[in-house]
């Protein structure tokens, strides 16, 4: 479903720092902020330039111990719900 989108990046407006082996992202246009796990921060990252859901699927697998379809729900589903917090947009 994301992947449909093509590329994308991370949305103007939001901040992110570092929690522990996380991040916290701030969304300054929401007031609010979100947590995120190593993994999440990880695709976060990826998401500071222009990405496909793809691209970052294949960063994840090489740096994490995953199965590509296992690292294919996790990021269709960590996506989505950044789409859906306006977290994210079309690059």
């Amino acid at each position: 479903m994301t992947n449909a989108i093509g590329r994308l990046r991370a949305a103007d407006g939001c901040y992110v720092c570092e929690l522990g082996d996380g991040a916290a992202i701030l969304d300054t246009r929401a007031d609010k902020y979100f947590t995120l796990n190593a993994v999440g921060r990880f695709i976060w990252e990826q998401l500071a330039q222009p990405a496909t859901q793809d691209e970052i699927i294949a960063k994840t697998v090489g740096a994490f111990d995953v199965s590509e379809e296992r690292c294919r729900q996790d990021v269709d589903r960590l996506l989505e719900s950044l789409r859906l917090q306006s977290l994210v947009e079309p690059a």
